[in-house]
């Protein structure tokens, strides 16, 4: 009981040193510029048959959803699939490069040193390939997980009964749970300089050594953006409800709150590795 007493005092701290770390600014734009990229896609993907885009837009979506995607408001209904995956392209070019700048970022903010961005960009440059190759683990495993899991719960009569956002409601927490192996090996790449192998070893045994804590790490950012995941992830509804136009609507909104959840998420998680392993 003691020992997780000491792991939540720790856990608090993370939490308060990441929302102090706001008064400074610097990370935070980071984020914000990395959500402004992100609009923009969806800003293209809704105006795909317009050049110079279409070229390229309307034979994917002719050849994954068929003609009848490429009209309105059909088009619409593709959109958060279309928009998943150039988010899954542009967090393994781009994602990754600025969590492993932010983590070097937070760890000088926690450590009262001077924040300068351009040495945390270089510090992290030669270390994108070892990110990238965990990012491609990890992202095979929840691929898996968001498209295995669905299909296990259709076994069971209880699933099978329910809607489907019972499902994803479960197989969200299920991809929670898979993400949390990996939780730490940005902060072990960058800040303990490991290997793409050994920091996912490490990541894991921090996983079961602090499962608690670890699991209030990834969960409560993730539950923060799970609604609006949720809402933008039902074009049917937002459509019959709303308008075609709402769909995209609501991915921009889902962008807004990730933003800031992504935000906590990396300063926690590296205010808490910290916290545990003194010599970083």
């Amino acid at each position: 009981m003691e020992m997780l007493t000491n792991q939540l005092s720790k856990y608090y701290s993370a939490w308060r040193n990441c929302f102090l770390s706001l008064r400074q600014g610097k990370i935070f734009l980071l984020f914000m510029a990395y959500a402004s990229i992100q609009i923009a896609s969806v800003f293209v993907l809704m105006h795909f048959a317009f050049p110079p885009f279409s070229g390229v837009l309307v034979p994917i979506m002719e050849k994954y959803f068929g003609e009848l995607a490429l009209h309105y408001p059909n088009n619409f209904l593709v959109l958060p699939v279309m928009f998943f995956w150039f988010n899954v392209i542009l967090s393994g070019l781009l994602g990754i490069f600025l969590v492993g700048t932010a983590t070097v970022l937070f760890k000088n903010s926690f450590d009262k040193n001077t924040l300068t961005v351009g040495q945390s960009v270089r510090s992290t440059l030669p270390r994108y390939g070892y990110l990238f190759l965990i990012w491609v683990v990890e992202t095979l495993l929840l691929v898996l997980v968001f498209i295995y899991v669905p299909k296990l719960l259709n076994q069971f009569t209880f699933f099978a009964q329910r809607g489907n956002l019972t499902k994803q409601l479960v197989t969200s927490f299920a991809a929670i749970l898979a993400g949390s192996f990996f939780l730490y090996t940005t902060a072990l790449v960058m800040l303990q300089k490991q290997g793409p192998i050994r920091a996912i070893a490490q990541s894991l045994s921090l996983c079961f050594r602090y499962p608690v804590i670890t699991i209030l790490l990834i969960a409560l950012p993730n539950l923060v953006k799970m609604p609006m995941d949720l809402l933008a992830g039902r074009p049917q509804f937002l459509i019959s409800k709303f308008t075609p136009e709402m769909v995209g609507v609501a991915i921009i909104l889902s962008i807004f709150v990730s933003m800031f959840a992504n935000y906590l998420l990396v300063g926690t998680v590296t205010g808490y590795f910290m916290s545990v392993n003194q010599r970083t």
